[in-house]
């Protein structure tokens, strides 16, 4: 599910801006998914740290951001 943001007719709504990007988990030492918004210097994960999925490689990631999300993830090189 992608992230919410206020649109600006004032509305939350999901972030139709943000990009699916795959990241390594600095805790764990697996790959995770994040949305990222353009420029921006935050993220945040594409599922919350209770139900967060780990992938073992960058390219399990990847595939699953495309059967979950139906779209291919970016390499994160961070902000």
């Amino acid at each position: 599910m992608r992230p919410y943001a206020v649109n600006d007719a004032g509305i939350l709504a999901p972030d139709l801006i943000a990009e699916l990007y795959v990241k390594r988990d600095t805790m764990t030492n697996h790959w995770r998914l994040a949305w990222i918004r353009p420029n921006d210097d935050s993220y945040c994960y594409a599922e919350g740290e209770c139900s967060a999925i780990y992938y073992p490689t960058r390219k399990a990631a990847i595939a699953g951001g495309i059967r979950r999300y139906g779209e291919t993830a970016k390499r994160w090189n961070g902000v």
